[in-house]
């Protein structure tokens, strides 16, 4: 079975749909049940299983480790798709970056350290050329990305002697809700499934490759 975090919408449902074709079991996790349920109606198959969590807290990737452990699952791969966007800055009352990183970092982080013994042979992570790029229009979310980025290089490294290949997908713009905040899409944008056939060819290779994507 595959677990894909963020899997109700966006890149996260593209690589459910597309794993599904590919013959895969697949575990989706998101915060939304309704999102959820709308996904299982649009799959409409037997290998797709759907578990609500909010994995920007400790306690809701927990319950997503013991919801597999409880059931004797294998899991062969982790895809680290959970996160979230804003355009805010880093000094913004609200704060944007404490919350960004308990998503699109953390929850990778934790859901990893929680489910590496039960033999996951491939890691996936979803990160983003603004991790590259260091737009200045998006500094909260490009300094979660930059971090998510350094988390996987770390991780490649220590788990090096291991079996666990881990690989790094750096989508540029893709076209998904996140852009309804935005006042017009870019000239050039990716569809979502074309970042899932890059997810699908992590989960074929025989190591862990780094892969990026522009449009």
């Amino acid at each position: 079975m595959i677990l894909v975090s963020g899997g109700s919408r966006g890149i996260g449902q593209a690589i459910v749909m597309a794993a599904l074709s590919a013959g895969y079991e697949i575990l989706a996790v998101a915060r939304g049940t309704e999102d959820l349920q709308e996904l299982a109606t649009l799959a409409g198959s037997n290998r797709l299983s759907v578990l609500p969590a909010d994995l920007s807290t400790s306690e809701g990737c927990e319950m997503v480790a013991q919801w597999i452990n409880n059931r004797n699952i294998r899991l062969e791969a982790l895809v680290n798709n959970a996160g979230a966007y804003t355009a805010a800055g880093l000094t913004d009352e609200r704060d944007p970056l404490s919350a960004l990183l308990d998503l699109n970092l953390l929850a990778a982080h934790r859901l990893t350290r929680l489910l590496l013994g039960d033999g996951l042979d491939r890691i996936i992570t979803i990160g983003s050329v603004a991790a590259l790029d260091l737009p200045k229009h998006m500094p909260a979310y490009a300094v979660s990305k930059y971090a998510l980025h350094g988390w996987h290089q770390m991780l490649k490294k220590e788990l090096h002697e291991r079996s666990t290949k881990c690989s790094l997908i750096i989508p540029g713009a893709t076209l998904t809700s996140s852009w309804a905040q935005e006042a017009e899409l870019p000239l050039r944008i990716l569809r979502p499934e074309q970042v899932a056939e890059l997810v699908l060819q992590c989960l074929e290779a025989d190591e862990g490759l780094t892969l990026e994507i522009r449009p």
